[in-house]
């Protein structure tokens, strides 16, 4: 069946919008990202790329080595889709390669979790943590047998950080969650390396809270789960 010129115009117009509000939702992504979360072919995704960047919706930017073209939506690509946060312009000048694989990794856990039915967005940083501690990737809202919704933040760790920093990390932890901006704190582990952050939380006696105080760790602990997934 022949489909007719207004209705693969419409069709556009509908891919336009998944992925601009998916981009303003991320920041930024890549083309195979794109398809896999929004379950758009990747030519699709790739050929309005290359219109929405003619078009001054979104900006790119390329990688040399690994091999990567990063787009993220411009102020125009914002407007597009009624909003009006500067914020969430994507300029390649503030891009840091060294994030993106572990972004790209949070948009993958996302789009799973999704698929099954548990919303996981972007946690808004802005709004999650105490001086900077306390922050998350993402923040998933789990359903109970009781149909009560609880947030969880989630944190997906690629490498180990230094011990020492963990106790101000988890510290803010507790501090966002007696604050009611999340119930608890998943930690995806998605390497091999990143397993002993386990360890390093297990031998932890003690946190240490915004305002420096050193307290037991002990009686929190049951707030924190940490999962294995190494095919992020």
């Amino acid at each position: 069946m022949k489909i007719s010129r207004t209705a693969l115009i419409e069709q556009g117009k509908i891919t336009q919008q998944k992925i601009l509000e998916y981009l303003a939702l991320y920041k930024y992504s890549t083309a195979r990202t794109i398809s896999l979360a929004l379950d758009i072919k990747y030519q699709t995704v790739i050929s309005a790329i290359a219109r929405y960047k003619k078009q001054n919706l979104i900006n790119d930017y390329h990688i040399p080595a690994p091999k990567e073209r990063v787009v993220g939506i411009a102020w125009l690509g914002i407007c597009d889709i009624g909003l009006d946060n500067k914020s969430l312009v994507f300029h390649a000048s503030r891009f840091n390669e060294r994030t993106l694989h572990h972004w790209l990794q949070c948009q993958k856990y996302a789009y799973l979790q999704n698929k099954k039915g548990i919303k996981c967005v972007p946690a808004q940083n802005g709004k999650i943590g105490v001086r900077g501690k306390g922050r998350v990737d993402l923040v998933e809202t789990i359903t109970n047998q009781n149909q009560q919704q609880f947030k969880v933040g989630i944190e997906i760790e690629r490498t180990p950080k230094n011990p020492s920093r963990y106790l101000e990390i988890w510290g803010g932890h507790i501090e966002a969650i007696q604050n009611n901006q999340y119930s608890g704190v998943k930690y995806v582990l998605s390497s091999k390396q990143a397993e002993v952050v386990k360890k390093i939380f297990d031998r932890t006696d003690h946190i240490i809270t915004s305002d420096k105080r050193r307290i037991a760790f002990e009686p929190f602990k049951g707030y924190f789960k940490f999962t294995t997934d190494i095919e992020l």
